[in-house]
């Protein structure tokens, strides 16, 4: 049984968010107590036409694990994400290790593990 939920919620503006959440409390007070809420590691995929600033006022941009602008990489994001999830859960990485997993991953991350799958 996975120790996280996953479900998507599409934005009025039009962006898909992919979110998760632990359903085993010890996993997710660990997580939130080493590494950040969980809310701060989702993925979003917007085409990014929306001004940085409506009506005078700065907008508030949350923090992502990946802010992608295309749907290959978007799905590829939410592999990643999966694969250290998955790891962590079974026991297989650390909390630490997975902190490293989820600090600023980039494009190159994405493409690495993309290579890995084409590899297999």
């Amino acid at each position: 049984m996975k120790k996280y939920k996953t479900w998507t919620e599409e934005s009025a503006s039009g962006s898909t968010y992919f979110n998760w959440d632990f359903t085993d409390e010890a996993l997710k007070d660990e997580f939130e107590t080493e590494i950040g809420y969980v809310s701060e590691y989702m993925i979003r995929l917007s085409d990014h036409k929306r001004p940085s600033v409506v009506d005078g006022y700065a907008t508030y941009e949350q923090k992502y694990l990946y802010d992608a602008r295309d749907e290959e990489t978007y799905n590829l994001a939410i592999k990643y994400l999966i694969s250290a999830l998955d790891r962590y859960c079974e026991g297989k990485i650390n909390i630490e290790e997975l902190d490293k997993l989820l600090f600023n991953v980039n494009y190159n991350d994405l493409m690495e593990l993309r290579l890995k799958e084409e590899v297999k």
